[in-house]
């Protein structure tokens, strides 16, 4: 079932879940789990409830287990995702990626067609090349700049797969469109994307060997451009 599936290619994510009005709508989860799963997710939706009335605006929860965790985050009022992950998991990694696939989510949870097809919770059908080369509407200032990057960010794609893996994608789209909404699309504006990218990486030396590397990249990017504009 993809729109659970896909969330084990973030790494550290064992198991997941899809709760509506106290029903299991999917799950790949072993079956010997699921009545624990119901029991688990009205624990949870009482821990929200409580801190909602604290006024706390959390929407997540967590429990700690010997050798996993268990997240429950609540996506409206009656939908409930759960994972089972690896003690040590990447976080805001694993909660950009719910956050994108919050739409898609509800909306196979509501769906009364027991055979929906979902999609792509990860919504991996428009690829980053495709996002980059076609012609963002958001984007307002710096077009022909934005052609000329086109080489520079598929290489820091890349390079930041080498850290976090097919998540990479989602992490670039998501920065990449509040980047060029908050101002032209230039060499000189690159570090500021690249530095909130890095802010996904957990391990300190991935995070510096990807920083490092996006620094050359964009170095040698200013430096194309000098020379061009000297010719």
């Amino acid at each position: 079932m993809n729109i659970l599936s896909d969330f084990q290619i973030l790494g550290g994510v064992r198991h997941s879940c899809l709760i509506h009005k106290h029903r299991l709508r999917a799950s790949n989860f072993p079956a010997m789990f699921n009545d624990n799963l119901l029991n688990t997710a009205r624990i949870f939706k009482q821990m929200l409830d409580a801190l909602q009335a604290l006024q706390q605006g959390h929407n997540e929860v967590q429990i700690e287990m010997n050798d996993s965790r268990l997240l429950g985050f609540q996506l409206n009022e009656d939908t409930l995702f759960v994972l089972m992950t690896e003690p040590n998991i990447n976080q805001a990694l694993i909660g950009t990626a719910i956050r994108s696939a919050a739409k898609n989510l509800i909306a196979f949870a509501q769906s009364d067609d027991g055979n929906i097809k979902p999609a792509s919770a990860l919504q991996p059908s428009v690829t980053m090349t495709k996002h980059i080369e076609r012609t963002d509407s958001n984007v307002t200032h710096g077009t022909d700049e934005s052609e000329a990057l086109k080489p520079t960010l598929k290489q820091i794609i890349r390079l930041l797969s080498e850290q976090v893996g097919p998540a990479a994608q989602i992490l670039f789209k998501r920065e990449y469109v509040i980047w060029t909404n908050e101002g032209e699309v230039s060499t000189y504006r690159l570090p500021l994307l690249t530095s909130r990218i890095a802010s996904f990486i957990e391990h300190p030396e991935k995070r510096s060997h990807f920083l490092l590397g996006a620094s050359d990249l964009i170095n040698a990017a200013t430096t194309t451009e000098s020379s061009n504009a000297i010719h």
